[in-house]
Parts: structure tokens; sequence; C-alpha cells
């Protein structure tokens, strides 16, 4: 009787999941990304501070993954996340929220911000793998 239950609780959360996705595609997304990484070169920098300062200002400058962007994932770009990417840089303040900066994922919350371009978290193979860090000690 146990594992009957189990199961359907099971297949009602299932069901649940796929009435979401279908209902609202933009609000479950698998999209890759590292939040914080604004410009998708793979690091997070002062340079995407940089571009969303620009982009906030009004400049015309296009987002490559929104949801980058947001460094805090509360679904609003705004001067608080350039805030919180410099503090994260600079005054070793709190990081961007999940999926980043070091890491590669889907966002955890849904939200109404735009999808990205191009998937910015490539899979590294030998032949794109980082260089490694110069060093002027090498000859």
């Amino acid at each position: 009787m146990l594992t009957t239950h189990c199961c359907r609780s099971a297949s009602y959360l299932l069901l649940g999941i796929a009435a979401i996705a279908l209902l609202y595609p933009d609000s479950v997304s698998a999209e890759q990304f590292t939040r914080g990484d604004v410009d998708a070169n793979g690091t997070v920098d002062v340079r995407d501070a940089r571009l969303l300062f620009k982009y906030l200002r009004g400049r015309k400058v296009e987002l490559i993954c929104p949801d980058a962007a947001d460094m805090d994932d509360n679904g609003v770009i705004n001067y608080k996340d350039i805030r919180r990417s410099l503090r994260y840089l600079f005054r070793r303040g709190r990081p961007p929220a999940a999926p980043g900066p070091m890491a590669c994922g889907s966002d955890p919350t849904p939200d109404a911000l735009g999808a990205c371009v191009f998937d910015p978290c490539p899979q590294l193979t030998d032949e794109n793998d980082p260089p490694e860090p110069w060093s002027p000690f090498e000859s």
C-alpha cells in the first residue's frame, strides 16, 4: 500500500511539472549560464560591471544573457546588480547568486528576463581549453 501511494505521489509531481512547463514555457528553463558573466567571456570581472552600467544608462548595449546580469536573482536588472558585482570583485562581498560565478547551470528561479542569445557555457574540449595563465618566470 505504501509503494502505491509513493508512486502515485511521484506521478502527480511529474504531471504537475509537465503542466507548468506547458503553461509557462519561459519560466522553466534548462538554459545554461554563469551568473555575473554578463559579456559571456568565461570570467566574472570588472568588464561585466561596466557593460551592465552601460546597459542601465540606456546606451545601445545588448545583453547576451539577461539572467547572467541579474546578480541577486530577483528577476530585475538594476544598479543593485552592479553594486553586488563590484563588492564581490573588490571587497570580498557575497558572490552572485547561483549559478555563479564559478559554476555553469540553469536559473533556479523563474523570472521574466529574456533568454540567452547563445549558450554562454560551451563545453570545453581539448581544442578549446583555456590557456594556462602566463607567468613572467617561465621562459
